[in-house]
């Protein structure tokens, strides 16, 4: 009876490791202060917002907050490629500038080419690529353009406070987290010199001659995870190019409810494990060890082993401290990681419907 239980504890220790490393990587991503000293001159900034049908995200509170933001010189370029019957306009009184979009090309993402075609239209010295369903505070673009200029970093992508509002975005999206940062090499993604390249769509902020010179969104034109595609060019090119975390500076709700997490979540997850390679391995070994206090539990009470049901009460009991840290972290009523075992069959079932579907991200 001891054998099994002794690997029992072992893949549980296992799991425990994997879990301790994803959140060690996330929180030491670099964080984004207050700004202490003022530039001479701050640059001219254009905000860019694609704006397509993938998502029933309203513009409206992103615009409000682009025209509360205590900066000096910025301008708003929408890009819209929505169906051509939707002509509903953003609600706010910001000077905003729309470019209705035609037919996409051939070979081009619907995002991609809205982000390629405002760029060009835009006048700004940096560009900042940001999306719908995202809110900015007044001072995020100072700081966060204040840290690129100290920093002397030519691109910089945020990790934006998750806004999750119903039932199963609360329960879902920290155990997403979890796992896939279990495969983020924190380590290379801000390395000067290494290739590998990590970028959000959320908040991709990123110098306007950098960007133009690495050959833009026309580089990565139908690339699944363009920013972090493009982000891994302009290293390859010798820019630097940071990701940081910025809770503060902003929030973003890409997925409003279960029908959202359950297909373009899902298919968001595995673009990036894939973009991950081989590390990816670390991904799935997490997300299927997260899993062990079911069969445990099941086998224990099948069999009356009383061993059994202990051990999957501890598994239960580690599984849910260690995503207790994450619902702080996404800022969700700590009650949701009580779930941590319906959040790990969920999950697993959603992603291997993705996998079997195999649309695009």
């Amino acid at each position: 009876m001891w054998q099994p239980l002794v690997v029992y504890f072992a893949l549980v220790a296992l799991g425990v490791v994997l879990n301790y490393r994803a959140l060690r990587n996330y929180l030491l991503l670099p964080w984004i202060p207050a700004i202490k000293e003022q530039p001479e001159r701050w640059p001219h900034v254009s905000v860019i917002v694609p704006l397509g049908d993938e998502s029933a995200s309203d513009p409206t509170a992103l615009l409000g907050s682009l025209e509360a933001l205590d900066y000096p010189a910025t301008d708003v370029v929408i890009a819209d490629y929505r169906p051509s019957g939707d002509d509903t306009e953003p609600g706010v009184s910001t000077a905003v500038r729309r470019l209705r979009l035609g037919e996409i090309p051939a070979g081009w993402s619907s995002r991609s080419f809205a982000c390629w075609r405002a760029a060009e239209a835009s006048e700004g010295e940096w560009l900042l690529f940001t999306a719908a369903h995202c809110t900015h505070h007044p001072d995020s673009l100072k700081r966060a353009l204040g840290w690129a200029l100290r920093e002397r970093v030519a691109a910089l992508s945020l990790l934006l406070q998750q806004r999750c509002l119903t039932f199963w975005e609360r329960l879902l999206l920290p155990y997403y987290c979890q796992q896939l940062f279990t495969s983020v090499p924190r380590e290379r993604v801000n390395q000067a010199g290494d290739l590998f390249a990590l970028a959000v769509d959320d908040y991709f902020l990123v110098r306007r001659e950098v960007y133009f010179e690495g050959g833009g969104h026309a580089s990565v034109a139908a690339r699944q995870l363009p920013e972090s595609a493009l982000a891994a060019i302009l290293k390859s090119r010798g820019a630097a190019v940071q990701l940081a975390r910025g809770e503060q500076l902003g929030s973003t709700r890409p997925y409003a409810g279960f029908h959202q997490l359950a297909n373009r979540a899902s298919r968001k997850a595995l673009a990036l494990l894939r973009w991950l390679s081989t590390r990816a391995v670390l991904t799935l070994a997490g997300a299927g060890l997260s899993l062990l206090a079911i069969p445990c539990a099941a086998y224990g009470l099948a069999l009356h082993s009383r061993p059994f049901e202990l051990a999957a009460l501890v598994t239960y009991v580690a599984s849910v401290s260690e995503l207790f840290l994450w619902n702080l972290v996404l800022q969700v009523p700590l009650s949701y990681a009580l779930g941590q075992p319906v959040a790990a069959a969920t999950a697993a079932l959603i992603t291997a419907r993705s996998m079997l579907s195999r649309r695009p991200a």
